[in-house]
This record gives structure tokens, sequence and C-alpha cells, in this order.
């Protein structure tokens, strides 16, 4: 009985042996792999940042990736640059994607940033511009475009080709916003004939075709008034449509 648990003892710290000697070769290799893969990371000129590529897309484009293509991309390519404020010849690992996005979109031009690292050199940037909806004067100086969401985002010199003019008053985000709605209320093809917005001081809305003006009152019921608007829009002799109650329009000659 003795002998047995000798041999039984003796074969059970030989196989612990084994585990233990199997465990230090384990680690033995983690740890050579560890330090090549750091080495790989940081220390290695194959894993350097040595490029930064923009991707400025279409935000009218039916599906995502299509390069805009106008005489400023050129330009915005500069200006994300500078705001990317990214340094040549870092470990690609190093740079902070979060941070980097989160200082293009700080510029305020683009309702979407993305940043990739794209091993094992390159640093891909993809940006979509905000669309504008109207061109907008009072609330700051200047004129503005106005996206969709009502934010003012960028100070032009003109107005761009198709957005709708738009003379704000009031507290200058809720009066953007309250624009950019009836605009946006408004199908393509009608939203084309626009010839200028207002928001008052008291946040009542005015929508002003070329002989025609929609009184839109507050926001509020958008859809509802525009169904409303646009069965009136094409009745002869009318000058004013008061879409405030659009289930009790008004109409004036």
């Amino acid at each position: 009985m003795t002998d047995r648990w000798v041999a039984a003892r003796t074969l059970l710290l030989s196989h612990r042996q084994a585990v233990l000697r199997h465990g230090l070769r384990i680690i033995a290799v983690l740890t050579v792999l560890g330090a090549g893969l750091g080495y790989l990371l940081w220390g290695s000129a194959w894993t350097r940042l040595e490029a930064v590529h923009v991707h400025v897309t279409d935000p009218q484009a039916p599906s995502t990736g299509v390069a805009l293509a106008d005489d400023s991309v050129a330009a915005r390519q500069r200006q994300i640059l500078q705001a990317a404020s990214v340094t040549l010849g870092e470990p690609l690992v190093e740079v902070d994607t979060e941070t980097v996005a989160a200082q293009v979109k700080a510029l305020g031009r683009y309702s979407r940033v993305s940043v990739e690292r794209d091993w094992p050199q390159t640093l891909s940037i993809s940006v979509t511009p905000r669309t504008p909806v109207l061109a907008a004067t009072g609330g700051k100086p200047g004129l503005w475009l106005v996206d969709a969401d009502g934010l003012a985002y960028e100070s032009v010199p003109s107005a761009p080709e198709g957005v709708t003019p738009a003379t704000l008053a009031g507290e200058p985000a809720s009066a953007a916003a309250a624009a950019a709605t009836a605009v946006l209320a408004f199908p393509p093809q009608r939203r084309a004939q626009i010839q200028q917005v207002q928001v008052d001081a008291g946040g009542i809305v005015t929508v002003r075709f070329q002989t025609i003006d929609v009184r839109w009152g507050p926001a509020g019921q958008d859809e509802l008034k525009s169904v409303v608007a646009l069965a009136l829009l094409d009745q002869p002799g009318v000058r004013l449509i008061d879409v405030t109650v659009p289930g009790r329009p008004v109409t004036t000659g």
C-alpha cells in the first residue's frame, strides 16, 4: 500500500512539473510575442503615420461614399487636415481617433465625421458636409447657412443657388429651426419656388412665394399646414394664405 502511494505521489509530482514547464514555455512565448508586437506598433518605422487621407462625401448622393465634386474640396481638405492636428511620423497606434473626430466636428461644417486607422501607415478621415436649407440674416451678424436642424453653421458672402433666403428675428436657434421646418415641409418642386421665409420676433413664420404669402404661424402641425397650403396655392386671385390654424385656413385676395 505504501509503495503504491509513493508511486502515485511521484506520478502526480511529475505531472505537476510537466504542467509547470509547459506553462513557463507558454509565458515565454507570449512575452516574446508581446515584445515583438510592442516593437511593431511603437518602435517600428513600418507602423508610423505617413499619410492622412481626407474624403469629402456628397450629402445629396443616393448612397454614401460618393466623392463631392466641386472646387471647394481642396480647401475643405486643407481645413480638415489643420483641424485634425496629427503629427506625421508618430506611431499610428497612438493617434486618438475620437479626439481627431471631435476636432474636425468642431468646425461645424460637417454632419458626420469618421476617423479610422488604415494600417499600417495611414489615417482616413471621412466627412459629410451639412446641407444648407436657408441663407439667413438676423440673429448673427452677416449671412449664415442653416441646415435642416436649424443650425447656423457657416458664414457666407452670398446665398448659394437653390438655398432659400431667410430673415430671422427673435431667439436665433428657435427662429432658424422654425424657418427650416416650414421650408422643408413643402415638396422639392414647390420649395424651389419659395422667394423668402421670414420669422418675426413672436416666432410667426411667413413663407413668401412669388405672388402669394403663406402665413405659417408658429412651429407645429407643419405637415398638415403644408397639405392645406398646397391645396390653396393654385387658387386664382389668392394673395395670402393663413394656415396658422390649419383646420380653419383663411385666404385673402
